[in-house]
């Protein structure tokens, strides 16, 4: 076997490591984020739960294999009118309440693969419309996308599908 081949079949056993872990922790998030946790030691426990699942070395250990498996970034967990990209600092007392919506995205990473996603966590169902419209925007576009298309026309595709709900907030002004 060729070194590049080799490469390339290390870089898919490192991908397929990282998305299972993913799957994992995202399963464990769905199951501790309740009304009432604070948002850092949410964040704490995923970033923990992949560090556990994947045998790497704690925090600030002096292992020279520290990075080479981990969680892909710091963890955010945006809340309520953020959009993204949140990620709480020591000392955060923010507390995950019955009413928000919070926005979950997180990365694990086995050799520098990372594995990424977002979602969603809501408790009330007013915002189940608006969940199920990113859904829809993102079944949209991944139907669409293909080798001749264009981002700007996935963009469209995406909005189109988004904009066929309608939300209403509760002051009555249409979103």
């Amino acid at each position: 076997m060729r070194e590049a081949d080799k490469l390339i079949e290390e870089d898919v056993i490192n991908m397929r490591e990282a998305a299972e872990c993913h799957r994992q922790v995202r399963r464990y998030a769905q199951t501790i984020a309740r009304p009432g946790i604070k948002m850092l030691d949410l964040c704490q426990a995923i970033e923990a739960k992949t560090r556990e699942l994947l045998g790497a070395p704690p925090m600030g250990s002096d292992d020279p294999n520290f990075l080479a498996k981990g969680y892909g970034f710091p963890t955010g967990c945006s809340l309520n009118n953020v959009a993204a990209h949140y990620s709480p600092n020591y000392g955060d007392t923010t507390v995950l309440k019955e009413g928000d919506i919070c926005k979950l995205d997180f990365g694990t990473q086995v050799g520098g693969r990372i594995a990424d996603c977002a979602f969603t966590i809501a408790f009330d169902p007013k915002f189940d419309p608006l969940i199920e419209a990113t859904k829809e925007g993102t079944r949209a576009g991944v139907n669409f996308a293909g080798i001749d298309a264009r981002f700007s026309e996935i963009g469209e595709v995406i909005q189109e599908a988004i904009e066929s709900y309608e939300f209403l907030e509760r002051d009555g002004a249409e979103v």
